[in-house]
């Protein structure tokens, strides 16, 4: 219905070029408009930011009023309030929307084969559960090759075991062994194997 948002908050710097560079971004940005400093007495007080205030305001108003207009507005505008619009969904950047979908995807599975949900190690054998799954086998593509990957995998990995980033990399082993034309898009691929996967996932 287009009611959902959320408000990111991304930390730059800009250097003796005025070149932006991107040090984070908080998925929970502090709203606090106050800070804390010290009066002439050297004692601690508080005080409001006027930055801070006119920025925020500006921020947490204009979200609100943007999720109470029809989606079919918000669909053709380029700018609302403060907000400018940066990459459409359907535009010539739309595939870095697809890759931040796909990434959320794998991440859904990986918490599935986990049990738990953000937890950064996969043991091997939920790892290889996906070999009992149909399809996910063929002649270059074997039960046992799933225990191969694990192992590849974990090597490269800080933890000696598969974490997200080392799922990913099995995932795409295993999408390049069962399609053939895995190489010519990567993201479709990747996408057919999560469904098969997901559409399993909870008889196995």
């Amino acid at each position: 219905d287009g009611k959902c948002f959320h408000i990111l908050g991304v930390d730059i710097i800009i250097d003796e070029n005025l070149q932006p560079w991107l040090l984070e971004i908080n998925a929970n940005p502090s709203l606090n408009i106050f800070f804390e400093t010290k009066d002439e007495k050297n004692k601690d007080i508080t005080i409001e930011s006027p930055i801070d205030r006119y920025v925020k305001t500006l921020v947490v108003e204009d979200a609100i009023k943007m999720i109470l207009q029809h989606r079919e507005e918000l669909d053709t505008i380029d700018s609302f309030g403060s907000y400018r619009l940066v990459v459409r969904t359907d535009g010539p950047d739309s595939s870095l929307f697809s890759e931040i979908s796909l990434f959320y995807d794998v991440q859904k599975v990986f918490e599935k084969l986990s049990g738990v949900r953000f937890k950064i190690i996969l043991p091997s054998i939920k790892f290889i559960k996906l070999s009992r799954i149909p399809g996910m086998s063929n002649e270059k593509l074997t039960p046992a090759d799933f225990d191969i990957i694990y192992q590849k995998v974990s090597r490269i990995s800080e933890h000696n075991q598969m974490d997200i980033y080392g799922f990913i990399i099995a995932l795409e082993m295993i999408a390049k062994a069962l399609y053939p034309s895995f190489e010519d898009d990567k993201s479709y691929y990747m996408a057919e194997l999560l469904t098969v996967i997901n559409l399993s996932l909870i008889h196995i």
